[in-house]
């Protein structure tokens, strides 16, 4: 897992993220659509060559439970996956498949060891995340959304005044004043 230790970077172009949709959709690749995968790939690298890569320094592994070393295996690696993959869009199937389990048994995993699902603790890391964000840095609320992975500046705004009783303004005003 030497990827979990190099630095992160974000690109902040949501465009991006819909290529590599567009290329997910033509998998697995066939003759009928080569020709289209490699204008997507183009598309992609145009666009990543055009955008500049914004590094993140937050700290992840200061958000992971203080005990997690001690909780079950593939709660752990289901962990430190959730922590170095907070801006993907989350597949419960991909996440227990990764950790050797079945999504039930790692849903069950999370209730009992954290009293959250997996898509609750995505939520709390992402909006802990944009909280640190929003008091650390002058990007713009758009940015910090989907830098840490919400696709709608609106239903991130919900949710994190939601979990924080105010929205991110008054987070960033509270800040600064």
């Amino acid at each position: 897992m030497a990827h979990f230790k190099s630095n992160h970077f974000a690109i902040l172009n949501p465009a991006l993220w819909d290529i590599c949709c567009m290329w997910m959709d033509l998998l697995p690749p066939s003759s009928a659509h080569q020709l289209a995968g490699k204008g997507i790939l183009l598309a992609f690298f145009s666009l990543l060559l055009q955008t500049n890569a914004l590094p993140f320094q937050a700290q992840l592994d200061n958000f992971l439970p203080p005990h997690w070393q001690s909780l079950p295996v593939p709660l752990q690696r289901a962990l430190k996956w959730l922590h170095h993959a907070f801006e993907r869009p989350f597949h419960l199937t991909r996440l227990a498949r990764y950790c050797g389990v079945s999504p039930a048994y790692l849903c069950r995993l999370f209730r009992l060891h954290l009293k959250t699902t997996p898509v609750g603790y995505l939520t709390k890391l992402r909006l802990s995340l944009a909280k640190q964000l929003l008091e650390t840095t002058d990007l713009s609320l758009g940015d910090i959304a989907f830098l840490v992975g919400f696709r709608h500046l609106t239903y991130f705004i919900r949710q994190f005044r939601r979990y924080y009783g105010q929205s991110p303004a008054h987070v960033r005003a509270q800040v600064r004043g």
